[in-house]
């Protein structure tokens, strides 16, 4: 666990939304948290949490429901 001591850290708001945001997004993409997690983590509602993967072209898609989807999509094509 990492622990940082306030005394030593001094952030404006603004710094401390960007930093949560930056570890939210290291959270999304490292660790496997959802993106509702992670949007939680930030402060942020999730659509606005999505908006910003997108502003960095991190998709919320992942390759295997993509390929899950298109074999559903296969099946009942036929």
């Amino acid at each position: 666990m990492i622990t940082i001591d306030n005394n030593n850290l001094q952030l404006s708001e603004e710094q401390e939304k960007e930093i949560r945001l930056e570890i939210a997004i290291m959270l999304y993409e490292k660790a496997d948290y959802s993106f509702y997690v992670a949007a939680e983590f930030a402060g942020m509602p999730w659509m606005d949490f999505v908006k910003e993967l997108g502003k960095r072209e991190i998709s919320i898609f992942s390759e295997e429901a993509f390929l899950d989807d298109l074999e559903t999509i296969k099946k009942f094509g036929k």
